[in-house]
């Protein structure tokens, strides 16, 4: 199963942003294939970088 993440916002360390990068690294943890959007990146999305998830500012941008 692959998951898409998708948010407002992927940023500043705030609510929707952690509770996405807390449920990515469960998720990871699981086995699962995982991706992230936003128009708007930075900090979050480089953490969800580096649990492994695929992070994208563009739906096209997707290698699935």
């Amino acid at each position: 199963m692959r998951i898409l993440f998708t948010n407002t916002m992927l940023d500043l360390r705030a609510g929707s942003e952690l509770y996405i990068l807390d449920l990515a690294r469960h998720l990871k943890r699981r086995g699962f294939a995982q991706a992230a959007f936003s128009t708007r990146l930075g900090g979050v999305a480089d953490e969800l970088r580096q649990v492994g998830v695929e992070v994208v500012d563009r739906l096209e941008s997707l290698s699935a």
